[in-house]
């Protein structure tokens, strides 16, 4: 997987998914915290010009940090469901249906790990895939909330309410 920006490097990094680091000269002096976890790390690190990212990026905006790391590793659901059990009504969990556009799904996720949401629940069919946009529009906070891909959502909903959860459910229409 490749992690543009120094946001969703640093998030790669703490996750310890982060495997390769590609800075530009440009961006040495806002990015020392990320360069010296990552040598700390054993994260192997190149320094190579604008434009060399520029290809690596595809066009993609990076300002002037890219990495690369293994695939995004998505939640189990039985382990939220335990986390539910756990906490019971004060749980929070999202379940999205019909989030197709992975740059909505990664703007949802960065506001479900800013208000401290204990989980997402996506459908495997029709849904977005968490992927080099969505963690590039969650600001890299993708990995902060377990993500989980399950069959059938209605099985899954009923799942978290047996585990002591409440159902709510919205629409946009």
């Amino acid at each position: 997987m490749l992690y543009l920006g120094p946001h969703a490097c640093e998030e790669a990094l703490a996750r310890g998914e982060l495997h390769t680091l590609w800075v530009a000269p440009a961006a040495f002096g806002r990015v020392a915290k990320l360069l010296a976890g990552a040598h700390a790390a054993d994260v192997v690190v190149h320094r190579e010009p604008m434009e060399s990212l520029d290809r690596r990026s595809q066009g993609l905006r990076h300002q002037g940090v890219l990495g690369e790391g293994g695939p995004f590793v998505y939640g189990d659901f039985e382990a939220l469901a335990a986390t539910v059990r756990g906490k019971g009504d004060a749980a929070l969990v999202l379940a999205l249906d019909g989030i197709t556009d992975p740059h909505n799904l990664g703007a949802i996720l960065r506001s479900a790990a800013a208000a401290a949401v204990d989980g997402i629940v996506l459908p495997e069919r029709r849904s977005a895939m968490v992927n080099e946009t969505v963690i590039r529009a969650s600001a890299g906070t993708a990995g902060r909330v377990p993500v989980c891909r399950v069959v059938n959502l209605g099985r899954a909903l009923d799942d978290l309410k047996e585990a002591g959860a409440w159902i709510y459910g919205l629409a946009a229409g």
